[in-house]
């Protein structure tokens, strides 16, 4: 799994992405860096467990949830309308399945990993500044 940080507007954020560049868990707005890299801290902590993990549905799309100790939601999925499709990036992200997540949201085929919407490539991070896509990529997948 690769993680992405990065600054949207005023907030700090984190994508955990698999192997083929797909976003698995997106965080929540965080004011700060160190804010940021606590909640990257409780990802890692928690990802391989079982129980930490909830499913919801909300606007006609299906998530699951990874929440800490305290009960508190770390990092969600992408937003999903086939539920084999998130079953197999939930595997994924529980480290059960090693291969491509299947993560295909509402945007793809449930057999084929989503490219990358501006025809790049994946890239890790070296974890110690915060990495950017092009321009394009966030103008395509930017919401609110």
């Amino acid at each position: 799994m690769k993680l992405r940080k990065f600054i949207r507007g005023e907030h700090f954020h984190f994508q955990m992405l698999d192997d083929s560049g797909n976003i698995i868990l997106a965080s929540q707005a965080y004011t700060s860096k160190d804010a940021r890299d606590n909640g990257i801290e409780s990802v890692k902590k928690n990802i391989g467990s079982p129980d930490r993990y909830d499913e919801i549905t909300e606007g006609g799309q299906s998530f699951f949830i990874l929440k800490a100790g305290n009960n508190q939601e770390i990092a969600r999925s992408i937003g999903y309308t086939d539920m084999a499709a998130m079953a197999k990036a939930k595997s994924y992200a529980l480290g059960l399945n090693k291969g491509s997540s299947g993560s295909t949201g509402t945007t793809s085929s449930a057999s084929t990993p989503a490219a990358q919407p501006d025809g790049g490539e994946a890239y890790g991070t070296d974890g110690k500044g915060d990495d950017y896509k092009p321009l394009n990529f966030y103008v395509k997948n930017g919401s609110g």
